[in-house]
């Protein structure tokens, strides 16, 4: 009891808020921000607002989703057939067997995935008789997290990543996972995607559309990865990746979603969601910009947060700390519905509130002519703590890199 008290209060420090810590590379000071509120740039989602109802889905007490210091986050949802399916990552407690220094504790949780289903997109049924999907005969011993789920031609591909925490160091043995499904119950496992990986491949972000179509650049099929990796792919079975140069990084730890075609007057925009280290935040919901011209060259960022966690909400803020603060799962949906998304406790759901138009003509086009993307879901803050005044009233201005400095490099 007393080991496990002291690896808590080693987590606290490690994973609470902490500017010198997590600041990501962000700007630390942007003018303007103490004045008020400001408008959001054109290509940037939100801002957001919470939905009064949630959480929309928490852990089972008697089911395989009961938590541990986690519970159910870090899905994908789609509409389909005039349902969301919000297919989900779920907790389960696990014999204390491989201690991690960098986590101040011990891989004590296996993961699955299953499925929820909503007609309004707040209300969800967990579904039992087909999850959870993979933890089965050999695939027992790993863990299965973290879901990134596109359709292409009645096809569904499930992205997620594989872990075994006897050798979770090995990039040839864990990383990115492919499943297939044409009902969304139903899975083939195909199996690791870059099997013998010789760097960490994890936290696959698919290129889609706001209806969660795969998306082709140039006749590829784009994934972005953590570590500043770009993969392609024929089939979205195959892929091939590679580096990005570090003069092209951008800030904001893992990539969580990418979304094209959200953009009427720019049918090149690229909006890559962010949520890791951002501002002082071990986890935050951040936007970078892209275009299809160049998918490794980011052109700006959001200098603050969309969305945080609230240590002042229970399940934003649970009774353990934990390293996964506000992990956030972006999802399309249908115009003005709130839709889940990541928590480490529970999935809770917010609404972008979109800005005024601009008439044609004008440079870069409102929001109201995106493609409507509705909600982006956000996580729980196991020890997080938000005091950055603009976070708390969503005061997110328009990121500009200074002259002479390189994407992704603090600037002082």
């Amino acid at each position: 009891m007393g080991e496990e008290l002291a690896g808590s209060e080693a987590q606290h420090e490690r994973f609470r808020y902490d500017p010198e810590r997590y600041w990501g590379g962000f700007p630390e000071a942007v003018p303007g921000e103490a004045e008020g509120a400001q408008a959001l740039p054109d290509w940037a989602i939100g801002p957001f607002t919470k939905h009064p109802g949630n959480p929309v889905l928490a852990p089972s007490p008697d089911g395989w989703d009961v938590g541990a210091r986690g519970g159910v986050h870090n899905g994908s949802i789609l509409h389909r057939n005039g349902k969301f399916h919000y297919v989900y990552r779920g907790w389960m407690p696990h014999p204390p067997t491989v201690y991690d220094e960098w986590l101040c504790g011990y891989f004590d949780w296996v993961c699955d995935i299953g499925l929820a289903t909503s007609d309004d997109g707040v209300h969800f049924v967990k579904d039992r008789a087909h999850s959870p999907f993979f933890r089965t005969g050999d695939d027992k011993r790993f863990s299965f997290e973290d879901v990134n789920l596109v359709e292409h031609e009645g096809v569904y591909y499930l992205f997620c990543n594989r872990w075994e925490w006897e050798r979770f160091k090995d990039p040839a043995w864990n990383g990115v996972y492919l499943a297939t499904s044409t009902d969304l119950l139903h899975w083939d496992k195909v199996g690791l995607v870059f099997p013998g990986a010789t760097t960490m491949h994890r936290n696959a972000c698919v290129l889609q559309n706001p209806r969660n179509q795969a998306v082709r650049v140039n006749g590829k099929f784009v994934m972005f990865l953590n570590f500043h990796m770009i993969a392609y792919s024929d089939d979205l079975i195959h892929w091939q990746s590679r580096p990005i140069p570090p003069e092209r990084h951008w800030p904001g730890g893992e990539g969580c979603f990418a979304l094209a075609d959200y953009r009427r007057t720019d049918p090149d925009a690229v909006l890559l969601f962010t949520g890791g280290n951002h501002s002082g935040h071990f986890y935050a919901i951040g936007e970078a910009r892209f275009s299809k011209k160049d998918l490794t060259q980011p052109i700006e960022w959001l200098p603050r947060p969309v969305l945080t966690a609230d240590p002042s909400i229970p399940f934003e803020d649970g009774p353990n700390p934990s390293p996964t603060s506000a992990t956030p799962s972006f999802s399309p949906a249908l115009p003005a519905t709130p839709t889940p998304g990541g928590s480490t406790t529970a999935a809770a759901s917010a609404t972008p509130a979109w800005p005024k138009p601009r008439s044609r003509g004008k440079r870069g086009g409102g929001a109201s002519q995106h493609a409507k993307v509705a909600a982006i879901g956000y996580g729980s803050g196991l020890g997080i703590q938000k005091t950055l005044e603009a976070v708390q009233r969503q005061e997110i201005i328009r990121g500009q890199m200074p002259q002479g400095s390189l994407p992704g490099e603090p600037v002082k």
